[in-house]
């Protein structure tokens, strides 16, 4: 059992030493990127559910 712990352990070390990790200017671009373009689906997904929902309650007046 400790045997393959041991092999377990040793694999996933060889596995993370193959990983191209990102720079910290790609790590810094990509989350940026990520937060606008989360902040501007809030805002769009906003905008569409204030229109519909003054659409429904004039129509329902």
């Amino acid at each position: 059992m400790v045997t393959r712990i041991k092999d377990f352990i040793g694999a996933v070390t060889v596995e993370f030493k193959r990983i191209s990790w990102p720079s910290k200017r790609q790590l810094f671009v990509s989350s940026m990127l990520v937060l606008v373009t989360t902040f501007l689906l809030a805002g769009y997904i906003g905008l569409v559910d204030f229109i519909i929902v003054n659409l429904v309650n004039h129509i329902l007046r």
